[in-house]
């Protein structure tokens, strides 16, 4: 059986290629930017009547930047976050927001009811309340045979 002779060094410089290919600047801004095309971070919770969705949305300034299409057992959120001012990529010294369109479809935990949602914004955040659809308390019909 030969023996190996250990070198920790080689192994140092595998592990620092690594470390920098993990925080390699551009790397890091693609994937904060894959991130955001999947949509914004949204937090969904429900109380006994209603399901509520909050979404991250900085910087939206018209309410027509955001487009929110709910069904029975889906929220679909569009939109598209635009940059303030007009700046050159050459001007940053550091770029890490996103600017550009997003489009997120979460589905719901439950069947809610499209036509008594409201929304809101405040402070970033989206608040979308959707009310549960109660269930009927008959579970079934009768149904004669002829």
């Amino acid at each position: 059986m030969d023996l190996i002779r250990w070198e920790p060094m080689r192994e140092m410089s595998s592990f620092r290629r690594q470390l920098d290919r993990f925080f390699d600047l551009e790397e890091m801004r693609e994937m904060g930017r894959n991130l955001m095309r999947m949509g914004p971070r949204t937090d969904i919770y429900q109380t006994e009547t209603e399901v509520i969705a909050n979404v991250e949305l900085p910087g939206i300034i018209e309410k027509d930047d955001v487009d929110i299409l709910v069904s029975e057992n889906a929220l679909t959120i569009k939109g598209e976050m635009k940059r303030d001012t007009e700046k050159r990529e050459e001007d940053y010294v550091r770029n890490e927001r996103y600017f550009g369109s997003f489009n997120r479809t979460l589905s719901l935990p439950v069947e809610v009811s499209p036509d008594n949602t409201s929304a809101s914004y405040k402070n970033g955040v989206l608040e979308i309340r959707m009310p549960k659809v109660q269930p009927d308390r008959r579970r079934g019909v009768k149904i004669d045979i002829n």
